[in-house]
Order: structure tokens, then C-alpha cells, then sequence
């Protein structure tokens, strides 16, 4: 019997006779159509809301960044490049956005390896979670200098106190409710729980915490 080729099956046959260099060339195009793409889809975005829309039935992983694109806080080349790190993006939005397109162009970033002390090249797009909070600070990207200072930092946390985050003076969690100082914390004159800040958390950070502390526990 025959196998009937579907769209995508004979999308697959047409893709397998073109050469690495002309695929590679394709795929550059597509990406950067879908950044324009992204870029008017901002456009639209912003003036809708303008016009008093309620666009909460389009809420997306990637129409959360429209307003950064539209407000020139975030290059759309890398929200296409690095969609499904939010950590990543949140980071490089802070930054101006010729630094963004220049760190873009070039690809990668130094990193100081925390065994060995050495720095290497990491690109952007490989870069774990732990490495991209010591490739990134508040104030930009840290130099290697700076990240082995950090993690020079780290070392001495952990040898005094076993562990590597800093404590934070007054804050505890009580009767499952945060607490700053002896006083629980309020939003909307409710007292904040830890698991409601943890929902807060994932949600910042594009990852269900609750999930990876019950597949660590």
C-alpha cells in the first residue's frame, strides 16, 4: 500500500535534498520575518490597548513581550531567538537596546567556570539557569572579574552558613504566611502566603516551582 504524504511529510522530503549552508540560510530568513513579524504584532498590540481593548483572550507566552518591543525595551530578534527563556529576556530587557542587538550579533558571553576559575565563551543560548544570574547583575553584564568576585562571595556564604543564598534579615515564614520584621506581609490588606508568593514566583520566572520542589523532594 502506498503511504499518502502529508503536507508536513512531503515538507520533510523537499527539506532533505537542500544543503546544510542553504537550509542554514532559510532558517536565517525565517527568523528574521518572524522578528518583523513580531515587531508589527507589537505595533498592533500597543495601539489596540490604546484604544481601551481587552486583550487578556490573546494573553501568550510571546504577547508578554509585546509592550517591551513596542517600547524599544526589548530587541524582537530576541524574543524569537530566546523565547522559552523568560530569565534570559527579562535580563536582556534591562539592558540598552544597542547593547542587546550587539550581544546578539556576537553571540556569546565570557563566563567564569566555577570549578576551575578559568572564563570561556559561552553562547547566549546555552547558558543555564545558575549561569545566566552570574553572567547578569542589576546593573548589566558582570566582567569576568566581577563574576569570580561573586562567586568568590558564594564560596564564603556557603563555608559560614552551609549555604550559598544570602539570608535575609527580619523576613520568615510563619503559620505559612510571610512575615517582614515580626509583621506579616499584606497586598490588598491580606496577609501574603508563601504559597501564593510561590505561584508569584513561577510565574516571573516561566517555571512551575511547586512541581520542581516535589520531583528535588
Amino acid at each position: 500500500m502506498n503511504e499518502i504524504i502529508t503536507g508536513y511529510d512531503a515538507n520533510n522530503v523537499e527539506l532533505a535534498t537542500i544543503t546544510t549552508d542553504a537550509l542554514k540560510e532559510r532558517l536565517a530568513k525565517q527568523m528574521e520575518l518572524s522578528a518583523r513579524h513580531l515587531v508589527e504584532m507589537a505595533a498592533i498590540w500597543t495601539e489596540l490597548e490604546r484604544r481601551g481593548e481587552d486583550l487578556s483572550a490573546l494573553k501568550g507566552s510571546l504577547t508578554d513581550y509585546l509592550p517591551l518591543i513596542a517600547s524599544g525595551h526589548l530587541d524582537a530578534q530576541a524574543v524569537v531567538r530566546f523565547a522559552g527563556n523568560r530569565q534570559l529576556l527579562r535580563y536582556l530587557a534591562a539592558l540598552d537596546i544597542n547593547q542587546q542587538r550587539e550581544m546578539l550579533e556576537v553571540g556569546d558571553v565570557d563566563l567564569v567556570l566555577p570549578d576551575s576559575g578559568e572564563t570561556t565563551k559561552r553562547k547566549l543560548a546555552h547558558l543555564s539557569g545558575r549561569e545566566v544570574t552570574q553572567v547578569f547583575g542589576s546593573t548589566g553584564v558582570r566582567t569576568p572579574s566581577e563574576q569570580a568576585k561573586l562567586l568568590q562571595d558564594k564560596r564564603e556564604i556557603k563555608r559560614r552558613t552551609g549555604s550559598t543564598r544570602k539570608p535575609v534579615e527580619g523576613v520568615r515564614i510563619r503559620y505559612g504566611r510571610l512575615e517582614l520584621d515580626g509583621q506579616p506581609v499584606k497586598v490588598d490588606d491580606e496577609a501574603l502566603r508563601a504559597d501564593a508568593l510561590l505561584d508569584l514566583l513561577s510565574d516571573y520566572y516561566g517555571t512551575d516551582l511547586k512541581a520542581l520542589m516535589d520531583k528535588q523532594g
